[in-house]
């Protein structure tokens, strides 16, 4: 039989992702007949660490969101050469090891700050970045859903620029990646949110 010919079943749901992984692994690709949540794709975890990091902006809310494989590559393309000597995960988990810091915000020992200058760079980058969404979650200014929406596309946008533009998906995903079709579906949805306000 070929790989396309084959279907597994199985009696619980738990099953499904080890067997997927094992399926990608053998270089076959898988069609989930249950489909894919948001949650399970790459947006879907960039959300959640998002929310987190707006919510709380700390150091470990920061590390959680830097590990995030987009976001690892969005703030790699914004430092330096001298920066990227190492991976600045490096140098955030050692800076977390060293000074046990807790919210951005809080100023660091002289010593955290002349060791360890790319961790404080990447807090720097990632404040920036997201500047719009920290700021109305530390004041009580209230911002329309149309407005969080607009901001989380152009969010999405700045961190997925390939996928701009690509023609919009069709209801099967053949041909894209599941971050791909969650990048796209997640847009719509916000473009429909933003116009219901």
């Amino acid at each position: 039989y070929q790989a396309g010919e084959i279907s597994i079943g199985v009696t619980d749901e738990s099953h499904v992702a080890p067997i997927e992984l094992q399926v990608n692994g053998c270089g076959w690709t898988c069609y989930r007949h249950l489909g894919w949540s948001v949650a399970s794709t790459a947006i879907g975890r960039l959300l959640e660490v998002l929310s987190d990091f707006v919510a709380a902006p700390t150091w470990n809310s920061l590390a959680a969101l830097v590990r995030h494989g987009d976001v690892h590559r969005f703030v790699e393309r914004q430092l330096d050469e001298a920066d990227l000597r190492s991976d600045f995960l490096v140098d955030l988990d050692q800076l977390l090891a060293d000074h046990f810091p807790l919210q951005l915000s809080d100023p660091l020992p002289t010593a955290a700050k002349q060791r360890h200058k790319t961790a404080i760079r990447v807090g720097q980058i990632a404040r920036d970045w997201l500047a719009d969404f920290l700021v109305s979650s530390q004041t009580s200014q209230q911002i329309s859903i149309a407005q969080w929406c607009r901001r989380l596309t152009s969010l999405l946008r700045s961190l997925y620029p390939d996928f701009c533009a690509t023609e919009a998906v069709a209801d099967t995903a053949d041909s894209y990646s599941r971050t791909q079709w969650a990048f796209q579906k997640s847009v719509d949805l916000l473009d429909r949110f933003e116009s219901l306000n």
